[in-house]
């Protein structure tokens, strides 16, 4: 069955999830991203969306292995193969913009060679990211790594950057407002 679905897959199960297929891919991709080295086997794998998605959102020396019983939909996971090199690029340049533009922000930002970057947040790291889930943004307090008052922010497509960022100095502004003065 998959063999004959696999060249309208992807089309066919959005419109018969009514499009919630990409918040749980989303969601998923969110909960599972990978951290330097680690490997995930996506089993079941289709076109590859969830692999392709966790890969572009996880450490850059991370792997994704995509299985699947269907010739057919391992056909279609083979030709995203551009499409992963055209994701990488617009990770590294929006990285690449984030890093210039960190200046203009209360922010000072670690250099990375990966798809996110290390902010200093000079507030709670647990409570920004709190406030910032509130708002639909998700953060990882460097708090989870050892480095309180820290954030790992994955990098997205311009708009949602921008939006984050946005969300991330207003959050943060109010934090700091509300911090007792010493």
């Amino acid at each position: 069955m998959f063999d004959r679905v696999a060249p309208r897959y992807d089309r066919l199960n959005r419109v018969l999830s009514a499009g919630r297929d990409i918040e749980w891919r989303r969601r998923g991709i969110a909960l599972a991203r990978l951290s330097a080295h680690q490997v995930a086997l996506d089993v079941g794998t289709g076109t590859g969306d969830l692999a392709f998605g966790l890969l572009s959102a996880s450490d850059a020396s991370a792997r994704v292995i995509a299985a699947d019983i269907s010739p057919a939909m391992l056909q279609a996971l083979r030709v995203g193969d551009d499409d992963i090199a055209r994701r990488r690029a617009a990770v590294l340049d929006e990285r690449a913009r984030i890093m210039q533009s960190v200046p203009a922000l209360p922010l000072t930002v670690a250099p990375s060679q990966a798809n996110f970057v290390f902010v200093d947040l000079g507030v709670d790291d647990v409570a920004l990211a709190e406030a910032l889930v509130r708002r639909g943004f998700l953060i990882r307090p460097g708090s989870e790594f050892g480095l309180a008052g820290t954030a790992r922010i994955t990098v997205g497509p311009k708009p949602l950057m921008e939006r984050a960022a946005a969300a991330l100095v207003e959050e943060r502004a109010a934090l700091l407002a509300r911090a007792p003065v010493a």
